[in-house]
């Protein structure tokens, strides 16, 4: 299925590089004439998009890989949890989708990864064809706890703001365990009354919205773009009580849980 060509005006220059969640180049490479295109400042993070601008979903997409196009059926601005008890194999099952996936860009977001792990994902387990056509959002665990979880939103925005020059896009966030935490950390920091089995409402509210943010655009047009959405969702280790993963049900249209 061919694919149109690769975004451009919005944020064309981000295509193949790393940047951290401010927009600062991380790969070593120098800026491109008139730097680092600022896409994903638009403002609308944290915030809960109106009813009356959630998307239907599109045509059903090539997710890449056999396994999930036999079990899943995605489908264009669908939201996917992929669920595994080892890192490893959702982070390596994400590539693949990132490599294979019918789309006219991809978005990654590595949020609050072991700067050691990071690098051997961008250098071994993406594939050169795959970094091309991807701008990856990294940020690592020693950072502070806001900026971890501001890398989720900032991919979030870059595909958001595709999507709206008519763009299809894949969202992969790696994962929401982490961004979990780092809201967490922030919510605590902050002082609010904990809840909801140690965790603060707000943080409950906080991974609604990132979920929901990829259906929804205002005043969408006829030739709109999509954002698909896969997300490394909690195990039961990271996820003891259950409560992200019963909020997650809500929001998300399919789990997708490896052996």
């Amino acid at each position: 299925m061919p694919t149109a060509a690769p975004p451009q005006g919005a944020g064309a220059s981000l295509l193949g590089r790393v940047i951290d969640p401010f927009g600062q180049p991380l790969d070593g490479l120098p800026l491109p004439s008139g730097g680092l295109a600022p896409v994903w400042r638009t403002g609308d993070a944290g915030r809960w998009p109106e009813p009356p601008a959630l998307l239907p979903h599109g045509p059903e997409a090539q997710g890449g890989t056999h396994v999930i196009e036999a079990l899943l059926a995605l489908r264009r601005g669908q939201r996917v949890g992929l669920v595994s008890p080892n890192p490893v194999a959702h982070r390596t099952m994400l590539a693949m989708v990132s490599r294979h996936a019918v789309c006219d860009a991809c978005v990654i977001a590595v949020v609050g990864e072991y700067a050691r792990v990071a690098c051997g994902f961008l250098d071994e387990t993406l594939s050169p064809p795959a970094k091309a056509r991807s701008v990856v959002v990294l940020s690592t665990a020693d950072q502070p706890a806001i900026v971890r979880a501001r890398a989720a939103d900032t991919a979030t925005e870059i595909a958001e703001a595709w999507r709206a020059a008519g763009r299809h896009v894949l969202l992969l966030v790696d994962s929401l365990s982490r961004y979990v935490m780092a809201r967490r950390e922030i919510e605590l920091a902050s002082g609010r009354p904990l809840s909801m089995r140690s965790r603060a409402v707000t943080v409950h509210e906080a991974v609604n919205i990132l979920c929901v943010r990829p259906v929804a655009a205002p005043q969408p047009p006829a030739d709109r773009g999509s954002v698909t959405a896969v997300y490394g969702a909690p195990n039961r280790g990271e996820d003891a009580d259950g409560s992200i993963s019963r909020a997650l049900r809500g929001v998300l249209e399919r789990r997708f849980v490896l052996g």
